[in-house]
Order: structure tokens, then sequence, then C-alpha cells
């Protein structure tokens, strides 16, 4: 290999290895907590949480900017 095939290639791995990195580490920085159906639904219901998106079957509900709680 010549060396700007070399310089292609470890920029690439590089790439690769921050989006692989930038994936694992997403849920440390952002923690979701799983509640079941009636958990979530109390937490709304006392204004615990203030948003809530819905996607079918799952429900995502976010109290302030810090915590994110999603349904089983």
């Amino acid at each position: 290999m010549n060396r700007k095939s070399k310089t292609i290639l470890w920029i690439t791995l590089g790439v690769v290895g921050l989006i692989v990195i930038g994936i694992l580490f997403s849920d440390i920085i952002n923690p979701t907590e799983t509640l079941s159906w009636t958990e979530f639904m109390t937490k709304l219901a006392s204004g615990e949480i203030n948003k809530v998106y819905i996607d079918a079957y799952n429900w995502t509900g976010y109290a302030g900017t810090e915590k994110v709680f999603e349904t089983v």
C-alpha cells in the first residue's frame, strides 16, 4: 500500500471508531429510565414528566432537560 492509501485507511478507521464510541456512550451521557405503563402515567399525572412523545407502542417522556423515561 502506498502512503496515501494508508492515510485514507487510518482516517476511515478513526471515524468509524469515533462513531462506535459515540453509540456506546450515548446511554451513559443521557440515561433512560424504563417504567411500566402505570408508573409512567403516574409520573405524568403528578407533573414529573413534562413532555411525552408517542411512537406506536413506545412512549417517551422527558422531565426537564436531563431525565428520560420510556415505557416497557
